[in-house]
């Protein structure tokens, strides 16, 4: 499949070289957190598991725990769609 850039309305596509689909809206999980490092990467991985493909998880953080070092951590394991 090709991305194409806009479709007729306006709207970004995909195509299979057949048929145009309209990729679905971008949505962002905004996460507030402080001092949540014993729950965060159960609260990550239920975000993760969502079968909605255009999604991505923004984690905001105010910890004076060690809760920046997990998120380094998940991230630092390849995850794409999480921000921090």
């Amino acid at each position: 499949m090709a991305v194409e850039p806009l479709g007729p309305v306006g709207v970004p596509t995909v195509t299979d070289g057949v048929d145009v689909y309209p990729l679905p809206p971008l949505v962002t999980v905004i996460v507030p957190t402080r001092n949540e490092e014993h729950r965060i990467t159960k609260c990550i991985e239920s975000l993760k598991s969502q079968k909605y493909s255009e999604l991505e998880i923004l984690i905001v953080d105010d910890s004076t725990d060690n809760t920046v070092q997990v998120m380094k951590n998940i991230i630092k394991n390849g995850e794409k769609r999480l921000l921090f």
